[in-house]
């Protein structure tokens, strides 16, 4: 009775040790968060001239609650009160900050690099399945994104 119970009981605990697996999904990935909304932050980083070795977009499809970031560059990443625009820190080469965005792809953000005189951020990334690179510089304008691919 016993060995029957220890039994029932091992294989009900290795069972329950895999659930977790079977009920994770890739858009419930904890190490990913949304970006922080913060319009006083977002006008340091993205008005006027704007903050060195940032880079600033206009959101021009999509929600802001499209957006992950792993947890550890959820304050590199901050979108206006309105969550019509954001602004990014630049991450380097090696590390470069990169933006899940949900069904669109994602973008990656590193540098510093100098654009036009400006510090600002190499980006690049996969849009639609279609590879794009680019800069982009902290304060006006706005680099659109999601990009617009010709037809």
């Amino acid at each position: 009775m016993i060995g029957r119970t220890v039994l029932t009981f091992a294989l009900l605990a290795s069972s329950i040790a895999y659930l977790p697996a079977f009920a994770q999904s890739p858009d419930s990935d904890p190490s990913r968060v949304s970006p922080k909304m913060d319009d006083a932050i977002w006008k340091q980083w993205c008005t006027g001239a704007g903050t060195p070795n940032h880079a600033c977009f206009h959101l021009i499809k999509g929600s802001h609650t499209d957006y992950s970031v792993l947890t550890k560059d959820q304050d590199k990443i901050i979108f206006s009160g309105q969550g019509h625009y954001f602004g990014v820190e630049c991450g380097t080469d090696a590390e470069p900050i990169t933006i899940q965005v949900e069904g669109v792809g994602h973008l990656d953000i590193k540098g510093p690099y100098t654009v036009n005189g400006k510090p600002g951020c190499a980006i690049g990334g996969m849009m639609y399945g279609q590879y794009f690179g680019g800069n982009a510089v902290p304060g006006t304008p706005y680099a659109d994104f999601p990009v617009k691919f010709a037809d």
